[in-house]
């Protein structure tokens, strides 16, 4: 009985001793694997990146539109953040 347990014990610090190697093994692998130096090839371009952003848009300038005579639209003539100029008619009212 003494020989059978003196052989699990040294099993025990057996498999203890190669999961140590092994461990070391890849951590010196791992570290050896990359020397840190990149090489790069450099050439003039143009620099873009594009971005992706969501919120809502504020105008630099916003004008309550207040009529003189109350009504229904018949037409309106610009699309939702066109850029306008003074005095270009934007909607017109129903005359009926």
């Amino acid at each position: 009985m003494k020989r059978l347990s003196a052989f699990i014990k040294r099993r025990k610090w057996i498999a203890a001793f190669l999961l140590l190697i092994l461990v070391l093994g890849i951590g010196f692998a791992a570290a050896k694997g990359g020397n840190g130096v990149t090489e790069l090839t450099v050439e003039r371009r143009m620099v873009v990146q594009e971005v992706t952003v969501s919120g809502k848009v504020k105008p630099v300038e916003s004008v309550d539109l207040a009529f003189e005579k109350t009504g229904k639209v018949s037409t309106v003539t610009v699309k939702v953040g066109a850029k306008v100029q003074p005095g270009v008619r934007l909607i017109s009212l129903d005359s009926t």
